[in-house]
């Protein structure tokens, strides 16, 4: 995703998130953050940034992504 988020209310943060995940990625904007989701292609809402957080090891999209670089899917 380029340019200015459309809602950067429900995106951004005013703390860097982590996450083991390897599909997890944080970028800044603004002077801000927000996470992406390089297995949806899109920034991940704040509601959804903790889970990611903390269940990141459970993460269906990342189970299905972890498959598809196995050849599995």
């Amino acid at each position: 995703m380029t340019g200015k988020l459309l809602y950067p209310k429900i995106f951004l943060l005013s703390y860097r998130p982590k996450s083991g995940c390897k599909y997890f990625e944080v970028r800044e904007s603004e002077g801000m953050y927000y996470a992406y989701c390089k297995v949806l292609e899109r920034p991940l809402q704040r509601s959804v940034v903790e889970k990611c957080e903390r269940f990141w090891e459970t993460c269906p999209f990342r189970k299905m992504a972890a498959r598809m670089e196995e050849g599995e899917l």
